[in-house]
């Protein structure tokens, strides 16, 4: 004799399910062993995208670790880039210094190879082209080494400046009218002039600050 342990009506020999309520004991435990399968599933499924996103935000970091050191590595390209350019700038004024140096040093090699009377022509010759290096800086008697000393590289230098420095003192006359700006511009012409009075008279050959190397 059996009874329902749900409900405790006999069930008669050879009866799984019970008259009284249904409870069949056998539906139950496959109902259960479902329920277990699926929440199983659902564990498997949880633990496979768990990895899944593990794998994805490992592979997140590895690639911003990639693209920082891959800004890293251009950030240092460029720098070596720009350290490169400016010692070939700097390789580059010094050889052009050394350039005008020995062209210099060759010049009063020159003038001064010669006999008595020819050392005194070549030193009257040398402080004549400095003279007149100097007057170049003065309004518009740059023309005159232009005229008289073609063929002097020294005289012409400084005559080519002074014309820059003539332009310049056309253009501040100008605008001398501006507040402010004009009085500034009058003293930068005034210090534009003395400063190339003295390259010329200590024999430099070296430009005017900003206007010098216009139309080099």
């Amino acid at each position: 004799m059996a009874y329902c342990s749900r409900c405790g009506a006999y069930i008669p020999d050879g009866q799984d399910r019970c008259l009284a309520c249904g409870y069949d004991p056998e539906e139950e435990r496959k109902q259960a062993e479902q329920t277990a399968a699926q929440t199983q599933q659902y564990s498997d499924a949880n633990e496979e995208l768990r990895k899944k996103l593990e794998e994805h935000e490992r592979l997140r970091k590895e690639f911003e670790e990639s693209q920082r050191l891959q800004e890293k590595m251009e950030q240092e390209r460029r720098q070596q880039q720009e350290q490169a350019k400016a010692w070939a700038e700097q390789e580059k004024q010094r050889r052009e210094a050394e350039k005008r140096e020995a062209e210099w040093k060759a010049y009063n090699a020159a003038h001064t190879n010669n006999n008595t009377s020819g050392i005194n022509n070549a030193g009257a010759s040398v402080s004549g082209s400095k003279l007149l290096s100097v007057l170049s800086y003065m309004s518009g008697l740059f023309v005159i080494p232009m005229l008289c000393r073609r063929d002097d590289r020294y005289a012409m230098f400084h005559a080519k400046q002074g014309l820059r420095l003539f332009l310049f003192s056309l253009v501040s006359d100008v605008v001398s009218w501006i507040p402010i700006a004009g009085p500034i511009i009058q003293l930068a012409r005034f210090y534009l002039m003395i400063k190339g009075m003295i390259n010329a008279a200590n024999g430099r050959e070296q430009p005017l600050p900003y206007i010098g190397k216009i139309g080099m």
